[in-house]
């Protein structure tokens, strides 16, 4: 057995416009066989954007050739990254929303969405305690969820004793408090 199982398909971009369904087997791409993610990624990438590669997959037991128009990842992120101000623990930290190419460049999976930490100043609270690092996803701060910029927009206001937040790096969850002493409290969840 070879190819490889969609797991996720982008609602907007060319496999789902192509008629691709999560379940279906990737079998070859131009005739070249696919047998692994690597593989399909390479057979991908010998290819230019606004091309049109055939694809062979296995749906409900039967073999089909779709064909589909390959595009590039949107260039950038749709709002520039945020440098957070203000006194609390993400000083000096910039944030940035994921797009798929900065899912590529980070080695995300491409259709991973959030805030992720581009950058952290080594002269900020979490530079000097290293709590933060790039590359780590924000997924909740002071017990709201984190799904874009806007959701950081209103921390440089708020008065702080504790300072609770959750975070995923290299795929694994952790929830964090950072307490005013400087004091820092990380677990795997």
């Amino acid at each position: 057995p070879g190819g490889v199982i969609l797991r996720e398909i982008a609602p907007d971009g060319p496999a789902a416009r192509a008629g691709l369904k999560v379940g279906d087997v990737l079998l070859a791409i131009d005739g070249h066989e696919v047998n692994d993610v690597s593989g399909l990624r390479f057979r991908l990438a010998t290819h230019r954007d606004g091309e049109v590669a055939t694809l062979e997959l296995l749906r409900d037991g039967q073999r089909r050739k779709i064909p589909v128009r390959l595009e590039a990842l949107p260039d950038g992120p749709a709002h520039p990254p945020l440098t957070l101000a203000g006194r609390h623990p993400f000083q000096g930290v910039t944030f940035a929303e994921l797009t798929p190419r900065l899912d590529d460049r980070l080695g995300l999976d491409p259709l991973t969405r959030g805030v992720v930490v581009l950058k952290v100043s080594p002269r900020s609270p979490a530079g000097r305690v290293g709590f933060l690092k790039p590359g780590d996803q924000l997924l909740e701060v002071l017990g709201r969820p984190v799904h874009s910029l806007a959701d950081l927009a209103d921390l440089d206001e708020t008065d702080w004793e504790r300072w609770p937040f959750r975070l995923r790096r290299q795929g694994r969850e952790l929830a964090c408090m950072v307490f005013r002493n400087g004091a820092v409290d990380c677990r795997m969840e």
